[in-house]
């Protein structure tokens, strides 16, 4: 990255669009050709429901103007950790 900050913050780094964690684990499983087994639970007490993150302070001071779709960026980075598995 070329932008250079001064100070100490923090950013998402994110799309801005609603995920769930099935649709998470489901583009992963597709990603790696796995067959899932979910199983799903009752929620834990203070589990957070929903969360939503903005990538507007991380646009403006790094520039950021594009984003990766979710599948396109799981491919990068298993792709990714594959070459980095492969050499060791």
């Amino acid at each position: 990255m070329d932008a250079r900050l001064s100070g100490e913050q923090v950013f998402n780094i994110c799309t801005g669009s609603a995920t769930s964690v099935l649709e998470l684990v489901q583009t992963i499983a597709s990603l790696c050709s796995q067959e899932l087994a979910i199983r799903f639970r009752s929620p834990r007490e203070g589990e957070i429901r929903h969360s939503y993150g903005d990538p507007a302070a991380a646009k403006q001071a790094l520039g950021l103007s594009s984003f990766t779709e979710l599948r396109a960026g799981f491919a990068a980075i298993l792709a990714w950790l594959k070459g980095v598995c492969d050499t060791q």
